[in-house]
């Protein structure tokens, strides 16, 4: 079974440098962030009630992706 993630890794998204490597075309973890994605209804009526299917992260890749991302927090920030 997975290890779960860390909460403090769930913020990073927050910091610029995290942000960019979500949109920069050339980012090596663009493909976990697909603008056109399929969604299942799964027996539901409203499209607001289906499942993004979304590519599954790598998280040893993407561990080592946001290392220098980690690296210019500040001590409150890592914590």
């Amino acid at each position: 079974m997975a290890r779960p993630r860390h909460a403090r890794h769930h913020p990073l998204g927050n910091s610029p440098p995290a942000r960019q490597l979500m949109v920069d075309a050339d980012s090596p973890i663009i493909d976990f962030y697909p603008i056109d994605f399929a969604d299942d209804l799964n027996g539901k009526k409203y499209a607001w009630q289906a499942i993004a299917l979304l590519p599954f992260i790598d998280a040893p890749r993407l561990r080592a992706t946001l290392a220098p991302v980690r690296a210019m927090l500040t001590a409150e920030e890592a914590d």
